[in-house]
């Protein structure tokens, strides 16, 4: 749990953050001319990369990664690219 400590008028007020656990930063999302959706996430370098999952959620729609920029440390993911699960 994260804790910051905020001075108020009426005294001090403390709040609290909890991480959510699997959640990914998404720096840019957009719709693309043909209709497809584009999300793209930042990472640092291509270890990083290769720790995200194949596929992802995000309001209700499937992503599935599609590529990575090495220039600018971003990894793709489009809603029309199908990945495997798991049983």
């Amino acid at each position: 749990m994260i804790q910051t400590n905020n001075n108020t008028l009426k005294g001090q007020k403390t709040l609290n953050a909890t991480p959510i656990q699997g959640s990914i930063e998404i720096v840019n999302w957009q719709v693309l001319p043909d209709g497809d959706m584009l999300i793209e996430i930042a990472r640092m370098d291509y270890d990083h990369l290769k720790t995200l999952p194949a596929g992802i959620l995000h309001e209700d729609v499937e992503y599935g990664r599609t590529g990575w920029d090495s220039d600018r440390c971003r990894a793709f993911y489009k809603s029309s690219r199908k990945f495997a699960r798991r049983l």
